[in-house]
């Protein structure tokens, strides 16, 4: 009798096998570990920048670091109660947090600009620089709309 063999063999191996809607759960959880992972790498990255002498990047840094740190903290906190509170209310209540924080940071950026790339004989890309943090800033601002239109029409 192969046939009835097969059959359970199939059966066993469907039962091991885990539903699509919890796969989806696992890869959102190691999604949101990423970001966290991911974040913290910046964090590191952002806070020891002045030590590594990057010739194009001033002093002035050091004002913008703490807008910086701020925004990367909170997304590394946000992703980390995603990963035990998957739901939509708290990301819809987090992503306007979240933008605004990334607002501050990149508008920091862009009015102090603690860059010089006219020390490595690129001085285009201090005005270059400035129009995509201009841009980023105007691309944040969207990105709250959106965000407060979401948590208005959802809530």
């Amino acid at each position: 009798m192969p046939g009835k063999n097969h059959q359970i063999d199939k059966n066993s191996e469907a039962s091991t096998e885990k539903k699509p809607s919890q796969r989806r759960v696992k890869s959102k959880k190691m999604e949101y570990l990423g970001a966290v992972i991911g974040n913290l790498v910046l964090f590191y990255i952002v806070n020891h920048l002045m030590e590594w002498h990057i010739p194009f990047i001033t002093e002035d840094f050091y004002k913008v670091l703490p807008y910086m740190n701020w925004s990367i903290g909170a997304s590394i906190v946000a992703n980390i109660l995603y990963i035990f509170f998957d739901q939509k209310f708290i990301h819809l209540g987090t992503m306007p947090v979240l933008n605004i924080l990334s607002l501050l940071s990149v508008f920091m950026l862009f009015k102090v600009f603690p860059f010089d790339f006219k020390l490595v004989g690129l001085e285009i890309l201090n005005q270059v620089g400035k129009i995509l943090l201009g841009l980023a800033v105007l691309g944040v601002i969207i990105g709250i709309a959106v965000d407060w239109y979401k948590l208005i029409r959802n809530y």
